[in-house]
């Protein structure tokens, strides 16, 4: 991760300040009573109020913390390429009407296709592959761009398949 703005992190320093007054301010304003002795007190158990009574602060060095972050402007890097292939748009029409449901191939033939489909998108890395599922009337249809590579992965596990 790279910060564009690295220098607003020194701004976290100034929180060491800020933790430090807390603990002296609290030193100084708790509570006493003064009673003649204190060992009835030492085995008395503390309530989870005791605790949540720092929580609105640990939550506001939180805050700041995170805005000091964001002020700093934390990018990833990516190496991206250009690079120049060629290609073809192709479309696949694939037929899932019940007749494509005969166990003629092992497990049928919808799967038989599917399978093909696949393998046929697979070897082809550089083209734009699109996909229309025909029954009696196109009803499904992907376009062609470099989405529909993972969308046709995505559907062959799907049922919408097998109408």
């Amino acid at each position: 991760m790279v910060f564009a703005n690295i220098e607003y992190l020194f701004l976290l320093l100034l929180l060491i300040p800020y933790i430090v007054w807390y603990i002296m301010r609290r030193k100084n304003s708790e509570a006493t009573l003064q009673i003649s002795d204190a060992r009835v007190y030492a085995h008395a158990p503390k309530s989870y109020k005791n605790y949540l009574l720092h929580a609105p602060f640990a939550l506001r060095i939180i805050a700041l913390a995170l805005i000091i972050i964001v002020l700093a402007r934390p990018q990833t890097t990516d190496s991206w390429q250009n690079s120049e292939i060629e290609g073809i748009d192709i479309m696949l029409a694939i037929d899932v009407s019940t007749s494509m449901l005969a166990e003629d191939l092992k497990p049928n033939r919808l799967e038989a296709a599917k399978d093909v489909a696949a393998e046929f998108i697979n070897g082809r890395p550089n083209d734009n592959v699109g996909h229309h599922a025909i029954r009696r009337r196109k009803f499904y249809a992907m376009s062609v761009d470099g989405r529909s590579r993972r969308a046709f992965e995505f559907d062959k596990g799907r049922k919408m398949w097998s109408y």
